[in-house]
């Protein structure tokens, strides 16, 4: 009895859908890497921004505090409780030197 074999060579047509399917799966895992990074990505994004809403809320109460500590309600009160006087005719220091005065035009 005789049996017939097919031919046993890899044809160029094999070679393609294998070369097509090894794309396709590294398609995939390169997709799907891809996906999880960006959802990295934007959660540290939303982390960064809620701690720089609160840093920006920190500097306000900052600016806040010390526009109060600067206010001259404040500093008048604080002055009078340390016993100081305002001088009625303070002297300011002033330059006379022509070379500082020349240098500062510039």
């Amino acid at each position: 009895m005789t049996t017939i074999r097919p031919e046993r060579s890899r044809s160029f047509l094999n070679l393609i859908i294998l070369f097509l399917g090894v794309a396709c799966v590294a398609c995939t895992v390169w997709l799907v890497w891809w996906y999880l990074d960006s959802n990295e990505l934007k959660i540290s994004l939303s982390r960064l921004q809620v701690e720089l809403e609160r840093s920006q809320a920190d500097t306000a109460e900052l600016k806040d505090k010390s526009f109060a500590l600067l206010n001259g309600d404040s500093l008048n009160a604080l002055a009078a409780s340390r016993q100081l006087v305002q001088d009625r005719e303070p002297q300011y220091i002033t330059n006379t030197s022509q070379w500082l005065s020349v240098a500062s035009r510039r």
